[in-house]
């Protein structure tokens, strides 16, 4: 817990220099490619870090094998993941910045973030959790030392130059992260598992649609709002994922007693969701939007008077928070009685439709009208997970735990 509550700190105050270096205008360009990043990372490896989950916490043997095949996968879609990026950031989105240095911030925040969560998951799937929670932690700390050289020591207040500046950075971290990982754990073996393409094709669209999700909303609103609207927006946001942290500890913390629960039956499943589960998650999430408001009239002391305008939407955009909160109850209560399918394809289509309701609310409220959709989509997903598990039949047996 000490290592994922420090990496969380050392973030925000990444953030927060980030913000005060660039200003409010640039920070919102840059805002628009951390938006794409949180999308892209999903689809880099086609879902084969997860496979490799799976396979290794079965048979610890099989990390060699399904390594080569990570990077295998990474390998080919990395260039075509960045070449999409760099054509939605320079053409639909229509970020204002160079296209060379979009490319070169996509590459390097991507190339990293891959990196660190192909890495961290290896580690889990040997169970050295805590590990890979020192080394997340260790990797926010270089940003941070990064951004206090750069924006504290030599005062730089160029987009341009940070960007330059976290893609050398990035290159060096991803480098030494995979090496660090073959000493520990031995070589890959080239092994490529071209079978499980579809399987793992399935894992990456479930993890993609959670990051538009969470993403789209600043991706729409790049093409929609200026650049200070869009950096006040995304000053909002991080303090949203602040309050996001308290509900991901309890989620974990209940998500195995769903299994143990889903050995009993669908009924015992039902009954642990509706009485404990629900109640808990509901209550952190009402406790997380009231803080995540309080935080948010920070911003102007915090970021800059420039900044102002983000305390406004901050209290709008934690409304979200109660029925994010509501949505892990039945979407583990699906997975733990076989009902992952149900889970999968709400989660997908839901992608669709928060476009689409986000694009209504820029179009005609700009940054309120998509936090004000932001709120309404979430609420939207909660309710569409819900009547799954009521309605859904629940498959026999009920599924392991696997999610």
């Amino acid at each position: 817990m000490l290592p994922t509550v420090g990496a969380l700190g050392l973030q925000l105050v990444t953030f927060a220099l980030t913000a005060r270096g660039l200003g409010i205008e640039q920070f919102g360009r840059y805002t628009a490619l951390v938006a794409i990043v949180g999308v892209a990372v999903e689809l880099i490896g086609l879902g084969s870090a997860d496979l490799l989950v799976r396979a290794v916490s079965l048979k610890p043997d099989q990390h060699r094998p399904w390594l080569g095949t990570v990077l295998t996968w990474s390998a080919i879609t990395f260039p075509l993941v960045l070449v999409g990026s760099t054509v939605l950031a320079t053409g639909p989105m229509m970020v204002d910045i160079p296209w060379g240095h979009v490319a070169m911030a996509l590459g390097g925040e991507v190339l990293q973030a891959r990196s660190l969560a192909s890495v961290e998951l290896a580690l889990v799937a040997h169970r050295q959790v805590s590990t890979a929670a020192w080394v997340r932690s260790t990797v926010f700390a270089g940003r941070l030392v990064l951004a206090a050289v750069v924006f504290l020591v030599f005062e730089v207040t160029d987009l341009l130059a940070w960007i330059e500046a976290v893609l050398l950075q990035s290159l060096l971290v991803s480098v030494l992260l995979w090496w660090w990982l073959i000493r520990e754990r031995g070589a890959p073996m080239w092994v490529a598992h071209w079978r499980d393409l579809g399987q793992g094709m399935t894992f990456a669209a479930n993890q993609t649609a959670r990051a538009l999700q969470g993403n789209m909303d600043r991706m729409i609103l790049s093409r929609y709002a200026d650049a200070s609207a869009l950096g006040a927006y995304g000053a909002a946001t991080r303090f949203i994922q602040l309050g996001l942290f308290p509900i991901q500890v309890v989620t974990r913390m209940l998500y195995p007693r769903f299994f143990q629960k889903g050995a009993e039956g669908a009924d015992a499943v039902w009954r642990f969701t509706w009485k404990t589960a629900t109640p808990a998650l509901l209550g952190v999430g009402v406790m997380a939007g009231v803080a995540v408001a309080l935080a948010g009239q920070l911003a102007p002391w915090v970021l800059g008077e420039s900044f102002r305008s983000a305390v406004d939407t901050t209290s709008r955009l934690a409304w979200a928070l109660p029925f994010i909160a509501l949505q892990y109850p039945p979407a583990d209560a699906l997975t733990a009685t076989g009902r992952q399918w149900a889970r999968t394809l709400i989660s997908t289509s839901s992608a669709l439709g928060f476009g689409f309701v986000l694009v209504l609310g820029a179009h005609w409220g700009g940054a309120d009208g998509v936090a004000h959709t932001f709120v309404l989509g979430h609420a939207l997903l909660a309710l569409a997970l819900w009547a799954a598990l009521r309605w859904v039949p629940p498959a026999r047996p009920p599924a392991s735990a696997v999610s």
